[in-house]
C-alpha cells in the first residue's frame, strides 16, 4: 500500500509459502489476500514469473476448493480472483509462460482481445494495460502529507501507475519480437525488421533488449522472497551471427492428464443430467396430463 515493494516481501520472511497447514491458510480471505500482494509486489519489481506463479497457484486453490467454505469467504475471494486474473493477464502478457490449461481457458475466454492487443504493442497495449491495472491494482496510500500550495495533488494510484508503465513499456518488446521469432527457425535481419518497420540498427537493439528482458530472477523456495536464481523466462532463444537470427524452441509436452480429468469430470456431469431428466420423464409418464403439467 506505501509502495515498497521489497519491504512488503521482507515482511513475510517468517510466513511459509506453500505450507497448507500455516496459519494463515485457514482462512481463506486471508490465504487469497497473502498471495494477491505477493504476485502484486513481484508484478511492480519487474518479476513476472514469480507473479504469475503466485496467481496461478492462489487461483488453482480458489476454484478447486471454493465449494468447501462459507459464502461469505467464497464471495470475498471471487472479487479478489477476478483482480489477480486481470494482473495474470498483463504478466502473461508481458513475459508469456506456460500456465495451468483451466487458467489458461478462463483468460482467454475473458480477457483474449486485451492480451491480443497488449501483444501488437504501441501506445494501445500501454492503454489496455493501464485499464488492468487501475481496475486490478489495491488501494495505496502516501506516508507524507500532500503539498496543498501545490495547483494540482499527485495520486499514489497515478504515480504507481507511472512506475509500471515505465517498466511495461520496455517489456513490450518481448510479446511482439517472440510473435514473429517462434515462426521460424532462421531469418534474416533484413526481412524481420521489414516486417517490424524498423532499421535493422535498431532491431539489432531491440533484440539484445529482448535477450535481456527473457532472463529474470525467480524464487526457487525458501522464507527469502526475495532471493532468487537468474533463469531464462520464455521457451523461446535465439543467437545473432552477422545479420542472420537462429531460433531455439524448447517445446514441453503437454499434460494429458489434466485434460482427461477435466473432460471426464464433463462427461459425468452431462450423464447425471440426462439420468435425471430420463427419470423425471419416466416418472411423469404414468401421470394424468394435468398434473404432469403441473410437475413439469
Amino acid at each position: 500500500m506505501l509502495g515498497d515493494y521489497t519491504l512488503a516481501l521482507q515482511t513475510l520472511e517468517n510466513v511459509e509459502l506453500g505450507n497448507a497447514r500455516a496459519l494463515y491458510t485457514r482462512v481463506m480471505a486471508c490465504h487469497v489476500s497473502v498471495y494477491y500482494y505477493v504476485g502484486f509486489a513481484y508484478l511492480m519489481m519487474g518479476r513476472y514469473a514469480d507473479a504469475t506463479q503466485a496467481f496461478v497457484h492462489i487461483l488453482t486453490f480458489v476454484s478447486r476448493t471454493r465449494q468447501y467454505h462459507q459464502r461469505q469467504q467464497v464471495d470475498a475471494a471471487s472479487k479478489k480472483a477476478e483482480q489477480m486474473y486481470a494482473l495474470l493477464a498483463v504478466a502473461v502478457s508481458l513475459s508469456p509462460v506456460r500456465v495451468d490449461e483451466n487458467i489458461h481457458a478462463y483468460l482467454r475466454e475473458k480477457y483474449g482481445d486485451q492480451q491480443h492487443r497488449i501483444q501488437r504493442g504501441g501506445e494501445e497495449a500501454l492503454d489496455v494495460i493501464s485499464e488492468l491495472y487501475l481496475f486490478a491494482c489495491p488501494k495505496f496510500i502516501t506516508p507524507n502529507p500532500p503539498n496543498y500550495d501545490a495547483a494540482e495533488v499527485a495520486e499514489p494510484q497515478a504515480y504507481q501507475l507511472r512506475t509500471f508503465l515505465r517498466e511495461a513499456r520496455l517489456q513490450l518488446v518481448v510479446p511482439t519480437l517472440r510473435s514473429f521469432l517462434k515462426l521460424y527457425t532462421t531469418m534474416g535481419i533484413d526481412r524481420l525488421s521489414s516486417f517490424l518497420e524498423m532499421e535493422p540498427a535498431e532491431l539489432k537493439n531491440q533484440l539484445m533488449v529482448y535477450k535481456q528482458r527473457c532472463r529474470q530472477v525467480k524464487w526457487v523456495g525458501g522464507s527469502d522472497l526475495l532471493s532468487g536464481e537468474l533463469v531464462p523466462s520464455t521457451d523461446l532463444d535465439f543467437a545473432l551471427q552477422m545479420d542472420m537470427i537462429f531460433i531455439a524452441e524448447s517445446r514441453v509436452g503437454r499434460r494429458y492428464a489434466d485434460w482427461f480429468i477435466r473432460n471426464a469430470n464433463k462427461v459425468y456431469d452431462l450423464v447425471v443430467t440426462l439420468e435425471n431428466r430420463q427419470d423425471a420423464v419416466a416418472a411423469n409418464a404414468g401421470k394424468p396430463l394435468a398434473e404432469a403439467e403441473v410437475v413439469a
